[in-house]
């Protein structure tokens, strides 16, 4: 994580291996990505922008990255559920 003018912001690691692992299943209708540790929603975002017809189901259990998250991610605040848990 990082500082920028917005705010904390999270850098995504391994994001490119991890969308040639997903990638293939997301691209089909329905497809629903389910990110267990949402933290700030780096690779949520990058994974909502890339494939355009998935629904994200995003869990954390820090309720202030939750709203840092869901912040990031209002843009596509009708393909996105955010959960603590």
């Amino acid at each position: 994580m990082h500082q920028s003018n917005d705010g904390p912001r999270h850098v995504p690691v391994l994001l490119h291996r991890a969308d040639e692992i997903l990638g293939p299943a997301l691209h089909s209708e329905g497809a629903v990505y389910l990110d267990c540790t949402l933290g700030l929603g780096g690779h949520a975002e990058y994974f909502l922008q890339t494939y355009p017809n998935i629904r994200l189901v995003g869990l954390d259990r820090d309720t202030a990255a939750l709203k840092l998250a869901g912040e990031r991610l209002a843009p596509f605040r009708d393909r996105i559920t955010l959960v603590h848990t």
